[in-house]
């Protein structure tokens, strides 16, 4: 398994919360080329899976999940090719709740459950998704 680099990112979202989020190192350049939204929508649709970048419109997945501009504009960013998207769920949570969705729902949007959202927004959990367990730390005090 290819172990990515670990980037922050941070961003306003409607409300004018600052948010942050700890990506992976595809997900900035996304975002830099079709802003945060975009990105959200192209993650929450075909995030996890193999796709194609291209650098004109080609009626792909990538464009029926963000559009013909948004996809041109990331083809010419990124370049063309086969690119594995990551699931970021961290980073869809956040931007979930900036939009106001409440826990249960974006444990749902995601496919993951409510624990696992409120970990994502506490920054509890890492990128690859394990959280920090604490059950290590209970052991440690019942017996000392």
């Amino acid at each position: 398994m290819v172990q990515r680099a670990v980037k922050r990112i941070e961003w306003t979202d409607a409300n004018g919360t600052c948010r942050s989020a700890e990506v992976s190192d595809l997900v900035p350049p996304i975002v830099e080329a079709i802003g945060i939204d975009a990105t959200a929508e192209l993650l929450l649709s075909v995030g996890g899976s193999q796709v194609y970048i291209s650098v004109r419109s080609n009626g792909g997945l990538v464009e029926q999940a963000i559009g013909e501009a948004a996809a041109n504009a990331l083809g010419r960013a990124l370049g063309y090719g086969s690119l594995r998207l990551p699931t970021a769920r961290p980073f869809l949570a956040k931007v979930l709740r900036g939009r106001g969705l409440g826990t249960a729902e974006i444990a749902r949007t995601l496919h993951t459950s409510d624990t696992s959202v409120r970990g994502y927004l506490r920054d509890k959990v890492t990128v690859s998704g394990y959280g920090k367990s604490s059950a290590g730390k209970r052991k440690q005090s019942r017996s000392a």
